[in-house]
Formats: structure tokens, C-alpha cells, sequence
């Protein structure tokens, strides 16, 4: 949340919480909006890069809502980008709308970010989107959320 990048202390404790439970690194990203992004850039490039020296990911979610969201996004020490999810659910709506996301998508991929897209929910989309070159998805389509949690963590091997 916003008021997470005010405190100067919680990357520390971040950093000391993730040694303690010995997480292997990139086993956690921190993830901010592009909101609190553009009404807090300064904080939030204080907090991305203090996160990012203790090996911290970080992630912007929510994005390309902004005016100018490529303009903030030079000042931010980020590894992720998570879309915002209109434009997964206007994908399909016009060839605009497509064009735009591929572009966008383009110019995230040249700066080197992973790219996030939430709200898959079809197999068409998922097409379109593997197309363009996103990293990860999101979305029902993979898989809807579960009462409870049966993935049995301990069958990992990379931990």
C-alpha cells in the first residue's frame, strides 16, 4: 500500500523476514500500484531501490493507466510489471486496443520487465497474449480460486 512505502524500516524487515524463514531469492516480489506510484514517486523510488539492494523483487501492478506511465516507470528500480486488467478484458474489443497493449508490451520487454497479464479468462486471450509476448498470466483460465489450499508445497524440488 502507499502508506507501506512511507516506512523507511519495512524493507529492512523484509529482508531480515525473508532471511529468517531462508526463502531462496525471487522466492518473494513486492508488488505497488501504479496509483501510489504516481501520487508518491519520490517514496516509491526510495522504497523500490531499497528493496532492490537487499535483492528484493519488485513488481508495479495496475499498469498503463497513468498519463504517462513509462515516464514514472524510469525512475523505479522494478523487475515486474503486472498490466492493468482492462486491457486483458479489452483485448478483444478493437484492434486499437490490441495495437496498444502490443506496443506497450514491446517497450516493457526493450527495458527488460517481466510482464504480468491478470484476468485471463479465455483461451482466446491467451493466445492473443502469448502472441505478444507476455511473461506470465493470471486469470480463471488457468485456474479459478479454491476453498482451501491443496498444493503440497514439500513435492518442490527447487527449494
Amino acid at each position: 500500500t502507499a502508506a507501506s512505502s512511507l516506512d523507511e524500516s519495512l524493507p529492512g524487515w523484509i529482508g531480515v523476514a525473508i532471511r529468517a524463514a531462508r526463502l531462496p531469492k525471487g522466492a518473494v516480489i513486492i508488488q505497488i500500484s501504479e496509483d501510489d506510484v504516481t501520487r508518491m514517486l519520490k517514496q516509491a523510488q526510495t522504497f523500490t531501490e531499497s528493496l532492490h539492494e537487499k535483492g528484493i523483487q519488485c513488481a508495479v501492478s495496475r499498469f498503463g493507466c497513468a498519463l504517462s506511465p513509462f515516464r514514472n516507470l524510469k525512475h523505479l528500480t522494478v523487475d515486474y510489471i503486472k498490466m492493468d486488467g482492462s486491457y486483458t478484458r479489452e483485448l478483444n474489443d478493437s484492434p486499437d486496443n490490441q495495437k496498444q497493449l502490443k506496443e506497450m508490451l514491446a517497450e516493457l520487454h526493450e527495458a527488460n520487465k517481466q510482464t504480468i497479464m491478470p484476468q485471463v479468462e479465455s483461451a482466446s486471450s491467451l493466445a492473443s497474449l502469448w502472441q505478444y509476448g507476455v511473461h506470465f498470466v493470471q486469470g480463471y483460465y488457468v485456474q479459478a480460486p479454491q476453498e482451501s489450499m491443496n498444493y503440497n508445497f514439500e513435492e518442490e524440488s527447487s527449494f
